[in-house]
């Protein structure tokens, strides 16, 4: 079976969706009610890179969604940042499915965990923009045009080498974001570790709290 295939099979009985076209072995069509259709793409390469994305958009008449399937191929943070560039979204396969199963629109199909984060964010009323720039972190852009970098994490409690972790993988990050409800708070060394970094480190509820502050009056 083709990964093409193995995604329509996967999909086909989700409400929504109409009908699943294979165009061939890596690409499909998925139609869904009162939606766009959605062109999908697999990659079979790994790692995933922008090269491999160019590649992608080179040999697809269009591209709404790329797949990366399996679950172990890496992803590089060049292929986030170059999809974000072409206005084409990147995922995994629960990116797909569970963007599919709550009826988000073609430019945001993500997994349940950052669909309420989105959620949470766009609710404010100071967001003018949401991307996608890494498998946990959003560029969001604020409406008077500030732009900048957040990362989600769920620990119960988030340690300094988790921090500085996280950190080294997104060099542009702005905000550390700790999504889980029952979080013990921050400790003050992680904490301190983020600042020192140029990096805030917030539970949610005190980030979607501070982006009005952001957002010029």
């Amino acid at each position: 079976m083709t990964k093409a295939s193995w995604i329509a099979d996967k999909i086909g009985n989700i409400s929504y969706v109409s009908t699943v076209q294979v165009n061939n072995s890596h690409s499909l069509v998925v139609v869904r009610a009162m939606k766009q259709p959605l062109r999908v793409a697999c990659t079979e390469a790994d790692p995933v890179d922008a090269e491999e994305i160019d590649r992608l958009v080179g040999s697809h008449e269009a591209i709404d969604f790329v797949v990366v399937v399996p679950s172990d191929v890496t992803i590089e943070p060049s292929a986030w940042l170059h999809c974000e560039g072409l206005g084409i979204m990147l995922g995994r396969f629960p990116d797909l499915s569970d963007g599919l199963e709550g009826l988000q629109p073609n430019r945001k199909l993500m997994k349940k965990d950052l669909q309420y984060i989105s959620s949470r964010v766009e609710r404010t009323g100071t967001v003018q923009n949401l991307a996608r720039v890494s498998e946990t972190a959003l560029r969001i852009t604020l409406k008077g045009g500030k732009s900048f970098v957040a990362d989600f994490t769920h620990p119960y409690e988030i340690t300094e080498d988790e921090v500085l972790t996280k950190i080294d993988r997104q060099p542009d990050l702005k905000f550390l974001v700790v999504t889980n409800p029952y979080a013990r708070g921050l400790s003050p060394e992680s904490v301190r570790v983020a600042r020192e970094a140029g990096v805030r480190l917030m539970l949610l509820s005190d980030f979607v709290s501070s982006l009005s502050s952001l957002c010029p009056r």
